[in-house]
C-alpha cells in the first residue's frame, strides 16, 4: 500500500464538478443523454468531501470517480496525502482490507528476510573462492638471512605447500605460483637477465603497482612474460617504501593450455611482512 495517512471517514458529498478545457472556459458535466461530453483536453471530475475521525473536513477534486463506486454517506478507511485520495474503503471491505494489508506486510517481511538470508547464504559460499578462506602463513629465509612472513587465503581446493626455506608453492586448478626469497645477488641476477630479454624482444616486461598487503601498502611490481603464449611470468615484488628485506619473487606458470600467466589477481590474496 502506498504510504499516506490514514483513518476513519464518512463520506458526505459526491458532486460534479465542471469539465476543465485548458484551451476555453468551463464546460457542462454532462450532455442532454447524461453522458460525458468528449472535447479534446477534458474529462469528468468529481468533488468528494468527507468528515474525518477528528470532526474536520477534507475534500478534493477526482476523476472518474462514479465509476469506482463512491456513495455518499458511506463510512469507512480513507488513506490519503496531501490533496491526493489513495484509497478509500467502506466499512464493510474494511475486514478483508485490513486482513489483506496485514498479508502484505508479512509477507514483504518474509520476502526481506528471505532475500537477506539468500544473500547472506550466497556470500558465505562464494566468499572463500572471492577473498579467499583462512589465511595459510609461512616465514621464509633467504641463505643471506633476510626474511618476510607470508600469508595466504586460499580458494577451496589450493594446495600451499612449503618446498625450502627460501620458497612457498601455491597450486590452483590451473595455476601454480612459487613465491620465492633469493639472496639479494640471485635476485638482482635474474632480475638484470630478463631485463636484458626485455631489451631483446625475447620477453615482454609490464610494471604496476598491486594492493599485495592487506594494511593497505603499495608494492611495485615489475613482472616479465616469457615462453610461448604467455605461459610463464617471472614477477619482482618491491614495497614502496624500498625496503631490501621484503623484496620478494612470484613465478606464474600455466596449468591449462592456451590460458596466460599472471599474477595480478594472485597477489591479492598474499599479505607479506618483512622481518
Amino acid at each position: 500500500m502506498s504510504k499516506g495517512i490514514r483513518c476513519h471517514a464518512e463520506l458526505l458529498s459526491v458532486k460534479d464538478a465542471q469539465i476543465v478545457n485548458p484551451l476555453g472556459g468551463p464546460l457542462a458535466a454532462k450532455d442532454r443523454n447524461n453522458m460525458p461530453l468528449s472535447v479534446g483536453a477534458t474529462g469528468d471530475r468529481y468533488r468528494l468531501e468527507f468528515r474525518l475521525e477528528d470532526g474536520s473536513l477534507w475534500s478534493t477534486i477526482v476523476s472518474g470517480t462514479l465509476d469506482r463506486g463512491y456513495t455518499a454517506g458511506e463510512k469507512g478507511i480513507l488513506v490519503r496525502k496531501g490533496k491526493e485520495i489513495r484509497y478509500w474503503i467502506p466499512e464493510e471491505q474494511e475486514v478483508a482490507f485490513l486482513a489483506q494489508r496485514k498479508r502484505w506486510i508479512r509477507n514483504g517481511i518474509l520476502i526481506a528476510a528471505a532475500a537477506v538470508l539468500l544473500l547472506l547464504g550466497g556470500w558465505l559460499i562464494a566468499r572463500p573462492y572471492i577473498v579467499g578462506g583462512k589465511p595459510v602463513t609461512e616465514a621464509l629465509q633467504s641463505s643471506d638471512g633476510r626474511q618476510i612472513e607470508v600469508a595466504v587465503r586460499p580458494s577451496p581446493g589450493w594446495s600451499v605447500t612449503k618446498a625450502d626455506d627460501e620458497t612457498l608453492l601455491v597450486e590452483t586448478r590451473d595455476m601454480r605460483y612459487t613465491i620465492s626469497l633469493p639472496d639479494m645477488i640471485s635476485y638482482r641476477k635474474a632480475h638484470n637477465q630478463l631485463m636484458d630479454a626485455a631489451a631483446e624482444g625475447t620477453a615482454e616486461q609490464r610494471i604496476d603497482r598491486s594492493h599485495v598487503i592487506w594494511n593497505g601498502n603499495f608494492w611495485r611490481v615489475e613482472s616479465y612474460e616469457s615462453g610461448t603464449e604467455g605461459e610463464h611470468l617471472t614477477s619482482f615484488v618491491e614495497p614502496g617504501e624500498g625496503l631490501i628485506s621484503s623484496q620478494f619473487m612470484v613465478q606464474a606458470d600455466s596449468l591449462a593450455a592456451g590460458k596466460a600467466a599472471d599474477v595480478s589477481a594472485f597477489l591479492l590474496r598474499l599479505s607479506v611482512t618483512g622481518k
